[in-house]
């Protein structure tokens, strides 16, 4: 008889409670995950989203003017400003 060790990979993800990560709290506190729980993990990384609105506005329209760009009917001889106006330019007559 013989027995071989099982291992798998897991990645978790956990949202900050009330949305935004405190850096003066401990990580567990901050995703409310207890000790035992998160020393199964062998690797804990934080992803913060550094507060920039100019930052934020450009990642935003490039974001929506690329799924613009990509929709079958998206015009670019009417299109502008790179389909990032809200108001996207489709053919008419296209289905």
């Amino acid at each position: 008889v013989t027995s071989l060790q099982a291992r798998c990979s897991v990645i978790a993800a956990a949202n900050p409670v009330g949305g935004r990560y405190d850096s003066s709290r401990t990580f567990s506190d901050n995703v409310e995950l207890t000790d035992p729980i998160l020393s199964r993990f062998d690797i804990l990384c934080v992803v913060k989203d550094i507060i920039d609105p100019v930052l934020d506005e450009r990642l935003a329209r490039f974001v929506v003017g690329s799924h613009v760009r990509s929709h079958p009917r998206f015009d670019p001889a009417g299109d502008d400003d790179g389909g990032v106006s809200g108001a996207p330019n489709f053919h008419a007559g296209a289905a």
